[in-house]
């Protein structure tokens, strides 16, 4: 039996939408995080401050571009076994 948990959602952006899947087990507290910030619609109406096409967007910082975040230091989950960043990947750094 499986046991793994995933919290999925999507991202609406004025180029469609995107759908991702969290994966709950291996990253608890930034699952938690990223969801409790989601719940208080802190990402809501932020843009993408940085695109490299074919590459990644980059989103979160509240104040335009990029060093910003909610205020608090978001812990590091090292025993996270899927930390590959490659296409279709949504990474939290």
């Amino acid at each position: 039996m499986n046991d793994t948990k995933f919290t999925t959602g999507e991202i609406q952006t004025s180029k469609g939408v995107l759908k991702f899947e969290l994966y709950d087990n291996d990253a608890p507290g930034t699952v938690a995080n990223f969801t409790k910030l989601i719940s208080q619609g802190f990402y809501d109406g932020l843009p993408f401050h940085r695109v490299i096409p074919g590459f990644m967007l980059q989103c979160g910082c509240p104040n335009g571009p990029g060093p910003g975040g909610p205020g608090y230091p978001i812990a590091c989950e090292p025993h996270v076994t899927r930390t590959t960043h490659a296409r279709g990947v949504l990474s939290l750094t």
